[in-house]
């Protein structure tokens, strides 16, 4: 599966191993940045991922920042996309396999708070 990703300067530690566990599993990464510690707009790296979803050039999408309630936000302004803030392995099961939502719920943000272990487990 292709998967967008994208971070802000908050989760870009998350976004790394999101992105060597993704590969782990055999999925290809399209990774949007951000790339450097440095303060930056998350929505700069957060739209383009979004709309990698929304145009088909991706399946799915997982964006996150340091909250992961601004990208999630920032997703959900890109039509097609319907992005939830997944902090618990429950609600991610069930926005994946929602039969109203399956087609539509394309992006998952996840908070750099969960940390690794669970961030793994949400994917």
């Amino acid at each position: 599966m292709k998967i967008s990703l994208a971070c802000d300067h908050g989760a870009l530690a998350l976004k790394r191993a999101v992105r060597a566990h993704l590969e782990e599993l055999g999925h290809e990464v399209l990774d949007f940045g951000t790339d450097t510690p440095d303060s930056c707009d998350y929505a700069d790296f957060g739209v383009p991922a979004a709309r990698a979803v929304a145009s088909g050039e991706c399946e799915r999408g997982v964006v996150l920042c340091t909250t992961g309630i601004g990208m999630c936000i920032t997703a959900n302004k890109i039509r097609g996309i319907r992005a939830a803030l997944c902090g618990a392995c429950f609600s991610a099961c069930r926005c994946a396999a929602a039969a109203a939502l399956r087609s539509q719920c394309r992006a998952c943000c996840a908070r750099i708070l969960s940390g690794f272990r669970l961030a793994h487990s949400l994917l």
